[in-house]
């Protein structure tokens, strides 16, 4: 009809009076249409937008016609909350998602209706634990499933009909139990989806209890946060807001939380270390990687541990044996030996063992040319049993050393060799480049005269 009424008006004439009529009424329809709510509009309507839509407008006209009795009735001093109480109720539980709850939370904060936002972000964080709970299931499920397919592959190699028949008929029951929750492409992506409407639910519960002075669901809520993302600002938080009585408990539950995330390792070491637990420290930390940091981190946990619970020492030398390793593989002995000064004024005695462990990792691939800085760090070992009166210690080192290696003869002569000065040294006793050249030019002499004895030097 439109298109009809713009041909007329092309050759200047106009719609019968008839039409005219009905074309108006059609256009006053199609106005009323576009002012319905967006719900309207939709093939397919959203019932949990719709009850979200319906929940906000519930909530407006409830807290207007309360303010409306207050204004007509002076002598009511409070609204009644269990009004919109129970609005907020009913409305909770026909929402579903958690976008529209943490909206709708949105909505009653925007409203000053702070305790309501409590309960709105209590039941939201519910739905999210149970979309978490269903992830963990499904991956269970999954496991089972592979084990069962495998299982039953098995059976059928070998012919066994029954065992085979029993298996399938449980591949099959999971399968089903699979079938019935959601698919999901990126698990890691969901549980962060998750956690991070978490933590905004949270903040949000944060800042209604502060307003209502709701300390224990402060509490709840702020332990809450760290589990979902521990950092050090939100251990600090909790620290400071519960007693000490109650922080000797807590701390202990927050600790598996911190071993079990996938963070940065110095991160956790840091906070561990805050509050003394040392024993946690030992069980989570890393191996070397050659981090600068690293092994500055190790002599400040050594310290921490030997001032305040020097009895877990013995457990640290394992890591410090592997860092060890690690730095003699590459030949880079310097990093170690500060925390090696420590070791050696309390454990004299496993001295040579960690120096014995650690030299077998530079035997695999040491070369003629390398054999000086080697010998330089043997004088710093020597020098070190000196003086810890460890001297037999050497001795059945060096013996050790010759029998393993004894293939390298000049390596082993060159070690010999090695003389310390007469009179206190320091920790850190080495060669010089001077006694380094003077050991090799020894060493050759002492060749040539053996070649010479047998008719071979040219």
């Amino acid at each position: 009809m439109l298109e009809e009424e713009r041909v007329l008006a092309k050759v200047l004439h106009r719609l019968p009076e008839d039409k005219k009529a009905t074309l108006r009424k059609l256009e006053f329809e199609h106005r009323k249409y576009l002012d319905y709510p967006s719900y309207y509009h939709q093939q397919h309507l959203n019932l949990d937008d719709f009850a979200f839509t319906l929940a906000c407008s519930l909530v407006n006209i409830t807290l207007a016609r309360q303010k409306q009795q207050q204004n007509d009735d002076m002598d009511v001093e409070k609204p009644d909350s269990d009004t919109i109480r129970n609005v907020v109720e009913l409305s909770l539980s026909h929402i579903n998602s958690t976008p529209n709850l943490i909206k709708f939370a949105c909505v009653l904060r925007d409203n000053l209706q702070h305790a309501m936002v409590v309960l709105a972000g209590k039941y939201c964080q519910q739905k999210i634990f149970e979309q978490k709970q269903e992830y963990e299931e499904r991956e269970k499920l999954k496991a089972e499933f592979e084990r069962l397919d495998n299982l039953r592959l098995t059976y059928l190699f070998k012919k066994e009909e029954q065992a085979t028949d029993e298996v399938s008929k449980k591949l099959e029951e999971t399968q089903a139990l699979l079938a019935k929750l959601p698919r999901i492409d990126d698990l890691q992506a969901q549980i962060n989806a998750r956690n991070k409407e978490l933590l905004s639910v949270i903040d949000l519960v944060i800042a209604a209890a502060k307003i209502e002075d709701m300390e224990t669901e402060l509490r709840d809520q702020t332990i809450l946060a760290f589990k979902t993302d521990t950092t050090t600002e939100r251990w600090d938080t909790i620290r400071q807001i519960v007693t000490e009585e109650d922080w000797l408990t807590i701390k202990e539950e927050l600790v598996v939380y911190v071993i079990q995330q996938d963070t940065n390792t110095h991160e956790k070491i840091e906070l561990l270390l805050k509050d003394g637990l040392y024993k946690q420290v030992l069980e989570v930390f890393p191996k070397a990687t050659g981090d600068p940091k690293e092994m500055e981190l190790l002599l400040r946990v050594y310290r921490a541990v030997e001032n305040s619970e020097p009895e877990l020492l013995e457990k640290l030398l394992p890591i410090i044996g592997g860092y060890m390793k690690h730095y003699f593989a590459k030949q880079d002995y310097d990093p170690v030996d500060p925390i090696l000064e420590r070791v050696q004024r309390r454990f004299p005695s496993v001295m040579i063992n960690l120096y014995q462990r650690a030299c077998e990792m530079v035997m695999f691939n040491i070369m003629p040319s390398q054999y000086s800085k080697f010998v330089k760090m043997l004088t710093t070992v020597k020098a070190r049993m000196e003086e810890i009166n460890r001297h037999d210690d050497w001795n059945d080192f060096f013996a050790e050393f010759k029998r393993k290696h004894k293939g390298k003869s000049k390596l082993i002569q060159m070690v010999a060799l090695i003389r310390l000065d007469v009179g206190p040294r320091s920790h850190h006793a080495t060669t010089s480049p001077k006694e380094s050249k003077n050991s090799i030019q020894l060493f050759s002499q002492s060749c040539r005269r053996r070649n010479r004895w047998n008719g071979e030097y040219r």
